[in-house]
């Protein structure tokens, strides 16, 4: 069988593309705490607090607290106040990675 004929079996056409699940906000909460608002659903066990980072320090979480579907919570011990971004760098199956977002 060629090329098209597997096409013909599942449908016509090539397969649908995959939509990968990416940060949408990051919500500066008092000067300790990134709330980050996700394109899809996520789960805070599946990533490494060392997926974060923020710019220009370069600070990293202590904690990752998830709020389904959406939402993860990440809490820092040094003050947030004049960071201006947050970056994922991960390994999460269906997360868009390398990620910066503004800080807001």
């Amino acid at each position: 069988m060629g090329h098209w004929s597997t096409y013909s079996r599942r449908g016509g056409g090539p397969p649908t593309a995959v939509e990968l699940i990416e940060m949408l906000t990051a919500e500066l909460v008092p000067s300790l705490m990134i709330r980050v608002s996700y394109s899809g659903p996520v789960n805070d066990f599946e990533f490494s607090l060392f997926d974060f980072g923020t710019e220009p320090n370069g600070w990293e979480p202590v904690d990752i607290t998830g709020f389904p579907p959406d939402v993860l919570e990440l809490t820092f011990v040094d003050d947030l106040s004049a960071e201006t971004d947050l970056t994922y760098d991960g390994a999460v199956p269906g997360v868009l990675t390398p990620q910066t977002i503004p800080l807001s």
